[in-house]
């Protein structure tokens, strides 16, 4: 037979720790994603810059770059479910 827990005992101030603790993690995905978001915009205007006159030699590197932005978001997002 198991006790049921009292409001207000160890059970709640775990279950409290747990909830900080997930959204602890969720604020951490959500500053990396930013942060990717805002490499990923710098990329697309590198890459629109090459693509309308300036370098060429930038395209391809910045799109292999902003692919493995891409899949460390998606990675990031699956992480975070």
């Amino acid at each position: 037979m198991t006790a049921t827990p009292r409001p207000g005992g160890p059970s709640s101030d775990d279950a409290r720790a747990r909830e900080a603790g997930r959204f602890t993690v969720l604020y951490a995905v959500m500053t990396c994603l930013v942060l990717l978001v805002g490499v990923q915009w710098i990329l697309l205007s590198i890459a629109i810059d090459g693509f309308l006159g300036g370098p060429r030699d930038l395209l391809v590197p910045a799109a292999v770059v902003s692919a493995l932005c891409c899949a460390a978001s998606w990675r990031l997002l699956r992480f975070a479910r």
